[in-house]
Parts: structure tokens; sequence; C-alpha cells
């Protein structure tokens, strides 16, 4: 993320291309689905097509009762604002708290619901008990 900007698509090339990627889940379903919400789909393009070992770090608090549905009403009320309030980003959440579907800004771009692992992949799911990340 410290890359300069002209660096930065090619840093998100070589996440991809890694031999283990490290991510999380925006909010994970009570039947074990992991829904991630991107605004660049680096992160999501990893996960769903990029290296052979993906671990998900993630918190016991972005486990939801209900569906996808669920998660990413989730997402877009309490991870999303924090995020882009903590990143500095022009979107309506920041400003308002409250996720727009007019956003020119949006962060909100890609969504995507992990089911099961994709073949010739490891998923690992590491659950902490620290409220970490939003």
């Amino acid at each position: 993320w410290k890359a300069a900007p002209e660096d930065r698509p090619q840093t998100m090339r070589n996440a991809r291309n890694a031999d283990v990627y490290l991510t999380s889940a925006n909010a994970v379903t009570k039947d074990g689905r992991l829904v991630l919400v991107d605004g660049t789909g680096n992160r999501v393009g990893a996960v769903c097509d990029g290296p052979a070992q993906v671990y998900f770090v993630i918190s016991q608090k972005k486990l939801v009762d209900g569906g996808i549905n669920t998660a990413v009403a989730r997402i877009k009320k309490v991870a999303c604002p924090k995020n882009a309030t903590r990143l500095g980003l022009p979107t309506s959440c920041a400003r308002t708290g409250l996720c727009s579907a007019e956003c020119p800004e949006s962060m909100c771009r890609l969504t995507v619901a992990v089911d099961r692992t994709p073949r010739n992949r490891s998923f690992t799911a590491l659950w902490v008990e620290q409220p970490l990340g939003y």
C-alpha cells in the first residue's frame, strides 16, 4: 500500500502471482461462505485465481447470522464506512456512514462469495478472537 502510485499496478500483479496470499474476508456467513467486497479487484482476483495457497485471517466479529445478503449488508453498513474513513477516501459512506448506490468513488465495485475452495488451490481460514479489521 505504500508503493508509489505508478508502481501500484505492478505491485498488485506481483501479489497475485505470489506463492502465498494473505488476506481477510469482510464477512462470513453461518454456513461458511466467505464474502469479500473490493474496489479495484486485486484482492478478489487473487482469491479467485491467484496463489495456490491463500490464508484468511478473520476476526470472529465478521461472522453474521444469515446468508450472503446479511453479509453484504454488514459490509456496507460497518466495514466500508470505517475502511473508507481510514483510507481518507471521498466516498459517500465515509462522509455520511451510509452506502449510496450512486457513489462515483465507491469502493464497493466487486462482490465475491466463496462457497468452496477453487480446484487445485488451498484456502485456510485463521479465526482470531481479537477485534481485527472491520
